[in-house]
């Protein structure tokens, strides 16, 4: 079994995109990227520049406040996206990428 502090040591510079547990809806979308980003050992202020930057690019910001249970199924998948991408990986498995976004949440996919 991996621990979860074992994350970034199991993936490395890659990262699979499988979805949101629900353990993490208690969390608000900024406090779940800054886990993501302690996972990885990013320092706080790439950490910040980081979710605002993507935050920004998945049109996420105005909601990083909110608990997560209280996203949209796209919301969810945009916010998943904003963690896979937090660390710069190389390389970025996505299965069924578009299930759960609206059109523009595609798009902003598909130009990413």
């Amino acid at each position: 079994m991996i621990k979860l502090t074992d994350v970034g040591k199991a993936f490395g510079d890659h990262w699979a995109v499988k979805g949101l547990n629900t353990e993490y809806e208690k969390l608000t979308g900024r406090e779940f990227l800054n886990f993501i980003a302690a996972l990885y050992r990013i320092d706080s202020d790439r950490a910040e520049r980081r979710i605002d930057e993507l935050s920004s690019k998945f049109s996420i910001e105005q909601y990083l406040d909110d608990l997560i249970e209280n996203y949209s199924a796209g919301m969810k998948q945009r916010l998943v996206f904003a963690s896979a991408l937090l660390h710069d990986p190389k390389i970025l498995l996505i299965d069924e990428p578009i299930i759960g976004l609206d059109p523009k949440g595609i798009r902003m996919l598909k130009n990413f």
